[in-house]
């Protein structure tokens, strides 16, 4: 299970780093293309921007989804834990009760 838990970070971990790169890359496109834009006054300029900003904000979708799955990943495991505390609590409780009415 830890093994999995694990594999699942650096997975998420791998997918924040591309989003980044990705929004890099996007911002650079939409840079050039207002450029471009306000050089030549094509069209093309307007298309390259509209491209880069629809690249930004999947990257950031992507960088947030994985974020907020790597947050729900260690929510569950910190319950798992607190579980396991509270029903050995239970047993040692349970367990009291029964050797006093003994």
């Amino acid at each position: 299970m830890a093994g999995e838990y694990e594999r699942e970070k650096i997975k998420a971990e791998r997918i924040k780093k591309l989003s980044i790169v990705g929004i890099c890359i996007s911002i650079v496109i939409v840079v050039v293309s207002l450029i471009y834009e306000f050089v030549y006054k094509g069209e093309e300029g307007l298309a390259g921007v509209i491209i880069g900003m629809v690249g930004i904000l999947i990257c950031v979708q992507f960088y947030l989804t994985s974020e907020i799955g790597e947050r729900i990943k260690e929510v569950r495991e910190e319950t798992k834990e607190t579980r396991r505390d509270i029903r050995g609590e239970i047993r040692v409780a349970r367990d009291t009760v029964i050797e006093k009415l003994k």
